[in-house]
């Protein structure tokens, strides 16, 4: 059909925000800051100082202010932008979408208040 739009590739809806995390690289051992720019319950998109390929498992460590404890979420980069320079420090990031693995339901329900408490485009 000509002009029809096609769905999205995603599951779940994403909701875009900055929110401060770490990435653990399971493979390889490290982590470091990231940032997140977008989330929902299937996954997130991420911007980290280091690079990713597709297929690696990593631990997504989120900080929301409605958590004691950071939320630990573990998945595999689906794909990757490759490194960009940064507009103010001039460092390498790399961004990346990460597909959760299966999510218990108190960490949907965690992920969902988080989204909640944080300031983002609705």
């Amino acid at each position: 059909m000509t002009g029809s739009r096609t769905t999205t590739f995603r599951a779940h809806a994403r909701r875009h925000l900055r929110a401060k995390a770490t990435l653990l690289h399971q493979g390889q051992g490290w982590d470091r800051d990231a940032v997140v720019v977008d989330l929902g319950f299937g996954g997130a998109c991420v911007e980290v100082g280091e690079a990713l390929a597709q297929g690696d498992r990593v631990t997504l460590s989120l900080v929301a202010p409605n958590l004691w404890d950071p939320l630990l979420v573990s998945g595999q980069v689906a794909w990757v932008r490759p490194s960009r320079i940064d507009r103010g420090g001039g460092l390498a990031m790399t961004t990346a979408g990460v597909a959760f693995d299966l999510v218990h339901p108190t960490t949907l329900w965690a992920i969902f208040e988080m989204m909640g408490a944080l300031d983002y485009d609705g």
